[in-house]
């Protein structure tokens, strides 16, 4: 049975690394539940993206773009401005702000969010282009990679997509590759030392009828001509995601989970042309999706629910930290960043089994999501969570249904401080049965004309923290 892999595939860049903080600041360490959702099948806020500013704030993203200061007090949320799972924020080397949005809309924002300039990388009125990474070059403008979606006369598939621009968002070039007839879809890109670029993408190939799935990776040179094109010797699976980290000695790494009986990461390191320095397998430990080099030398990876630090000269565990959340699960490490007072901040999303659903004409499974956002000293010790660990309830009380389960009529109740807020009640696929904005501290709700089951509350307050509920109609 195959199971899912994520990738990272590092490249050179040129003139351009990550940014050192020109100062320190007061150490502060915390753990924080930034997003819970007691929802179906999937999450509905989750935590990818990190970005470690030097104005001394935290960029996030994931589900929206989110600023905080250094303690984690959120300072603006994007909202619907910068909502969905293709928002990409991006703090550059030289000190600027950016989302990078579905359809490849480049948008540039200052601290406080407003918008500075906004422009369309591609002429295009469907929602087909997909961005999926965006990085300074040497020249202060970006190289911004992802894919689109063509008729090929008989369905849909998806093409590797590359986009250079000019420090303004201008678009200086486009490169539309697609290596096979299948699925080619674009993860990464970076300049390297001549000043082209590594192009990082997932390629579907047909071996005896069976799709299989490679990273490939591509060279173009400054004008977006192709150079020469190499696929990675291990499978991994579809739609597995790429990203990118620049090596101290200028090469790059891989980091993949194997696919074998029991799960194991695989740590690849190769040269600018794609020669291979070293590949490593750690057995049974599975990647969860982040990595850094440490200024020694040695690695951050998050795998098989800890963070693990890889000795950089023989790839050997030194040793594994478990970060637990407030189910006491373990958090799956997605995103690593430094800070200015020489730690860390972790991103991790985690699912804890919920229960079944009988009643749903199907049999479904639940979870409970959480995303944590973790800041550490340089030990990287687990901080433990505060009293109340919820930072998404309602200001000094708690949100409550009764009677759960109901006959369909029921009432929402906050017991803390009142606030305007958007109600909204779906059902178990997804769709809207009910919405209201209300600022009282209790609701009344009738659902006797919906059919019986499981139903989720979701509320939204002004200050965009959201809270999620289950109720039962029987």
């Amino acid at each position: 049975m195959k199971t899912i892999r994520h990738i990272l595939v590092c490249s050179l860049l040129a003139g351009v690394s990550h940014f050192s903080f020109s100062q320190s600041c007061s150490a502060v360490s915390f753990k924080k539940l930034f997003y819970e959702n007691d929802s179906t099948m999937f999450a509905d806020n989750t935590l990818t993206y990190l970005n470690t500013t030097t104005d001394s704030s935290y960029l996030l993203g994931g589900s929206q773009v989110v600023r905080t200061d250094l303690t984690g007090t959120i300072n603006w949320t994007g909202g619907a401005n910068y909502a969905g799972t293709d928002a990409i924020p991006y703090f550059s080397p030289d000190g600027r702000y950016f989302v990078l949005q579905g359809n490849f809309k480049f948008i540039n924002i200052d601290a406080s969010q407003n918008v500075l300039w906004q422009k369309y990388l591609v002429d295009t009125t469907c929602y087909c282009m997909h961005p999926k990474h965006i990085t300074q070059t040497s020249d202060g403008g970006f190289i911004i990679t992802g894919y689109k979606s063509v008729n090929d006369t008989t369905f849909y598939r998806n093409r590797i997509f590359v986009v250079k621009t000019n420090s303004t968002g201008d678009t200086l070039w486009t490169k539309t590759i697609a290596k096979t007839t299948y699925d080619n879809d674009g993860y990464y890109a970076q300049e390297t030392t001549d000043g082209g670029f590594l192009v990082l993408a997932n390629v579907t190939y047909d071996v005896n009828s069976l799709p299989d799935y490679k990273i490939g990776i591509i060279k173009l040179n400054s004008a977006g001509q192709e150079q020469w094109y190499k696929t990675s010797s291990h499978s991994i699976y579809y739609m597995a995601p790429i990203a990118g980290l620049k090596t101290a000695d200028s090469t790059c790494t891989i980091v993949s989970s194997t696919d074998s009986i029991t799960t194991g990461t695989y740590f690849l390191k190769i040269k600018e042309n794609g020669n291979i320095v070293f590949d490593t397998i750690y057995m049974s430990k599975k990647f969860n999706g982040g990595i850094l080099q440490q200024t020694n030398g040695n690695y951050l990876i998050g795998m098989q629910d800890s963070l693990s630090t890889i000795d950089g000269n023989n790839r050997s565990i030194l040793y594994s930290i478990v970060y637990k959340g407030a189910a006491e699960e373990n958090i799956p490490i997605v995103a690593i960043q430094p800070t200015c007072d020489n730690g860390y901040i972790l991103a991790g999303n985690s699912a804890q089994f919920a229960y079944d659903c009988a009643m749903c004409g199907s049999h479904y499974s639940y979870f409970h999501f959480y995303s944590y956002l973790i800041k550490t000293d340089s030990t990287l010790q687990d901080v433990q969570l505060p009293s109340a660990i919820n930072e998404l309830t309602m200001e000094n009380g708690e949100l409550i249904i009764y009677p759960n389960p109901s006959s369909g009529n029921f009432i929402i109740e906050s017991r803390g401080k009142n606030q305007e807020s958007r109600i909204r009640i779906y059902n178990v696929l997804g769709e809207v049965v009910f919405q209201t904005t209300n600022n009282k501290q209790q609701t009344t709700i009738d659902l006797t004309d919906e059919a019986k089951g499981i139903y989720f509350v979701q509320i939204t307050t002004t200050d965009h923290k959201i809270i999620n509920k289950k109720i039962v109609v029987q």
